[in-house]
């Protein structure tokens, strides 16, 4: 429990300075951060947890989910009991609970948790205007969709997508919202409440038993400021229900239009869960060489689990996006140093969206053993949705710097929904953008395989393609 706990803690907030060595379940120090970590401030208690689910590391931490959602309920019992009569409050309140009913499972709990929380935390700023409720929280729903999407795009999220045969992702999120709203009760909301407060209080009977005489006062405080919430919840939950159920229908339809928008694009992000009906139509008519039909199962399985040790790494310097893209590797996935002079290749499409400058790279061996651009697509798993190809670029890694990033083999992707699987095999490396210095790029030059055409998701491929940069405005990592 202690070293869930603690890792816990170090992914919410870092110990402050000096105090590591002194880090021991029962020790002063430690109750202190136990305590601050509870007692960040709302804004900073919202943030985290969306920012969280949509790391996907909910699911990885033991404990995290539960300490974040405790420093939720804090915040709000501490809002509610400056203006009791405030609904604005209560609302928001009503949102950390609706994503705790134990009817929702682990998938659907992460995505409204994202949802939720970003609602939450624009309830400050609604307090302050007179609108509808709906109206009032548009911009962070707006915000909550754009990080959703991201979160939807991740390698855990695609497996557990398809282990579920949820190809439509976002009309059966919109279905799971209305169902919610129609089960939804005022004793569900208490029950929850209920259960929550017990996970607190286990946590705050560890500060007691091993706080100091002030900190064991601030807890009894804290207690009185929970049970005084709890006992005006009996009389105002009920009241609660009719408007969240009414926020909730016109999340759905918000979803619905989500859903509407990626149909009508077609377009898929990068590896994301999105439909590709015009893919698989103009496969159905000619399948591709460099496409597998009916495969009993692919030939490289993309990874299950994180792989071990990835925390450690990460905290040395390793990039960070392991976390949502170990899916897209096969067998072991290993931290890799690249020394100064390497030079790495990406294979770019001259009309694509994303930054040039991606994550994903390869080996200059890997490269000049790629023969065509059907090899490409075949060897690499890259639809043709997803990127038409035509140029590629270079990094190298300059002197007296070496660059960590992530290598192994392409797992094999698998069109969800259909028979249709790409090989993959080849030596991929991922690596962070932020880490590349733009001066030692080199230009783009032409793969001489053809500019394909095709792409029904980015029709201005046709023409004259421009060979040039698309770096980030910035490359501070703060700043991402």
């Amino acid at each position: 429990m202690w070293e869930q706990l603690k890792v816990a803690l170090a992914t919410l907030k870092a110990a402050p300075a000096g105090w590591v060595d002194g880090i021991y379940e029962g020790g002063e120090q430690t109750v202190q951060w136990l305590w601050e970590v509870l007692q960040g401030d709302g804004a900073e208690a919202e943030q985290s947890s969306a920012q969280l689910a949509t790391g996907t590391i909910i699911s990885m931490v033991p404990l995290i989910d539960q300490v974040c959602d405790v420093r939720d309920l804090i915040a709000n019992c501490k809002q509610i009991n400056k203006d009791p009569n405030n609904g604005w409050p209560w609302f928001a309140l009503c949102l950390t609970l609706l994503g705790l009913f134990p009817t929702l499972g682990s998938l659907l709990k992460g995505c409204l948790k994202i949802l939720f929380g970003y609602a939450r935390h624009g309830v400050p700023k609604a307090m302050r205007t007179n609108t509808h409720v709906w109206d009032a929280l548009s911009p962070f729903v707006e915000r909550s969709i754009q990080r959703l999407n991201e979160h939807m795009s991740s390698g855990i999220v695609r497996k557990t997508l398809k282990t579920m045969r949820i190809t439509n992702p976002y009309a059966w999120l919109a279905s799971q919202v209305r169902a919610l709203s129609k089960s939804m009760t005022a004793q569900e909301l208490l029950s929850a409440f209920d259960k929550l407060h017990l996970t607190l209080t286990e946590l705050l009977d560890y500060v007691t038993r091993y706080g100091n005489t002030t900190t064991q006062h601030k807890v009894v405080q804290l207690q009185r400021e929970i049970k005084a919430v709890r006992e005006r919840a009996n009389g105002i939950m009920g009241r609660m229900v009719r408007p969240l159920q009414e926020w909730l229908e016109k999340l759905a339809k918000r979803l619905d239009e989500e859903q509407a928008r990626a149909l009508k694009t077609a377009i898929a992000a990068p590896h994301g869960p999105r439909l590709m009906h015009m893919e698989k139509e103009a496969m159905d008519k000619a399948k591709p060489t460099w496409v597998d039909r009916g495969l009993m199962r692919p030939q490289y399985p993309g990874l299950e689990e994180i792989p071990a040790n990835t925390e450690e790494m990460i905290k040395s310097g390793y990039p960070r996006n392991i976390l949502y893209e170990f899916a897209n590797f096969h067998g072991n996935v290993m931290p890799a140093k690249y020394p100064p002079g390497t030079v790495l290749y990406r294979i770019v499409d001259p009309a694509e969206k994303s930054l040039s400058s991606g994550q994903w790279w390869t080996s200059d061996a890997e490269f000049d053993a790629i023969s065509s651009k059907d090899e490409w697509r075949r060897k690499f798993g890259v639809w043709r949705i997803w990127k038409s190809n035509g140029e590629f670029m270079t990094y190298q890694v300059p002197e007296g710097t070496v660059l960590k990033g992530w290598q192994g083999v392409c797992a094999s992707q698998e069109m969800y929904g259909t028979a249709y699987t790409l090989e993959g095999g080849s030596l991929q490396i991922l690596l962070d953008p932020y880490d590349l210095k733009t001066e030692h790029l080199q230009k783009r030059w032409p793969t001489h395989w053809g500019y394909n055409p095709y792409n029904p998701g980015n029709p201005r491929l046709i023409g004259v393609p421009v060979l040039q940069h698309k770096w980030p405005a910035t490359q501070d990592k703060d700043s991402k």
